[in-house]
């Protein structure tokens, strides 16, 4: 009997330890999930939209076939500006040969409505006037970044390229191809590790053209033009590879 009462008197205490036993054992919190390692590493496409200013000044001369501004060799001058939306794509590659600075190199393409009204001239009024508008811009550049892991800041140069179209009032209409120097600055974003967003201002400095072409259908006009425009680009960038 007195063996019973001894395991019995055992079992209870047994019984009433294990709940503190159980309660003193460490409890492990939920696992978090590691921060995700951002790369800007490698080749990268994505699309893009975005507003641009132009403007174009220069002189023309009525009944010649040459002008030259500079020399004052010319009968009238013209100074207007044009504006409008833009979108299109690009392609790069990005090269992270620290873990915080990278090299880049991009190019990109761009359907615009870029335009504007020249209403007219000092000398010749209405009838110097007409309306211009730009039909693609196109550009080639090279970056340098700084990047902290999510964000990038960056800074770009290069070429770009571009077509110019005026219809004159009075039929003084033509077509001219520019191309000038870029350089612009940029702050990008990643959304994933593969997916990032960038805002993105560039300048460019269009060459001096100079063209040609007849007013009233038979008086020959000389038209030199020099130009320059704004750009800023709102880019969606998808990574492709690592």
């Amino acid at each position: 009997m007195k063996k019973v009462l001894v395991l019995a008197a055992a079992a209870a205490a047994l019984a009433f330890a294990a709940p503190a036993s159980a309660a003193d054992m460490p409890v492990k919190g939920p696992l978090l999930a590691p921060a995700p390692a951002y790369s800007w590493n490698g080749f990268y496409v994505g699309v893009h939209v975005g507003y641009a200013w132009a403007n174009r000044r220069g002189c023309f001369d009525f009944a010649s076939t040459s002008v030259n501004c500079g020399t004052g060799d010319f009968d009238d001058t013209f100074d207007y500006q044009q504006s409008g939306l833009l979108g299109g794509g690009q392609i790069g590659y990005n090269w992270m040969f620290t873990p915080n600075w990278l090299i880049g190199v991009e190019a990109d393409v761009s359907a615009v409505d870029i335009k504007g009204t020249l209403a007219s001239t000092p000398l010749f009024g209405t009838a110097g006037g007409g309306t211009g508008k730009w039909n693609y811009l196109a550009t080639t550049t090279a970056k340098i970044g700084w990047t902290n892991g999510p964000w990038l800041l960056f800074a770009k140069g290069g070429w770009a390229f571009s077509e110019f179209q005026f219809a004159g009032n009075v039929g003084c209409s033509f077509k001219s191809n520019h191309s000038g120097p870029l350089a612009g600055l940029g702050v990008a974003t990643k959304l994933t590790p593969r997916a990032s967003v960038s805002l993105e201002y560039d300048h460019i400095w269009f060459d001096t053209t100079k063209n040609n072409c007849f007013a009233f259908g038979f008086i020959p006009v000389a038209v030199e033009t020099k130009s320059d425009m704004d750009v800023i680009k709102l880019r969606l960038n998808v990574q492709l590879g690592n």
